[in-house]
């Protein structure tokens, strides 16, 4: 199962340490985009402007991509769910719709 890991369960921090665990473990594949993790770094640095941007990026940011290598690939897929929950906000068309791309 392939799970988007959006900016707001990977910030907080111990929302993204539970996720990325469980990915780690196999429980799921994660997949998120650049977009998102710059979303993550804004706001961690907005919240907390004591740490370094670039330190955050290379460090946590880096380690997440180095962990994760696929989860930047499946970038178009991601990309194509947000569009359908834009295009479509009521859930059950969405659903239908993200049937018809795995299928």
């Amino acid at each position: 199962m392939l799970v988007v890991l959006d900016a707001c369960v990977l910030y907080p921090a111990s929302m993204r340490d539970l996720l990325l665990t469980l990915a780690a473990l196999d429980a799921f594949d994660v997949a998120w985009t650049d977009e998102i993790l710059e979303e993550v770094q804004r706001n961690v640095v907005a919240d907390h402007p004591d740490i370094d941007p670039d330190r955050f990026a290379s460090h946590t940011l880096g380690a997440m991509r180095a962990a994760f290598p696929q989860a930047a690939g499946a970038s178009a897929i991601v990309t194509e769910i947000l569009d359908l929950l834009t295009v479509h906000p009521t859930m059950g068309t969405a659903v239908e719709r993200l049937r018809d791309l795995t299928d």
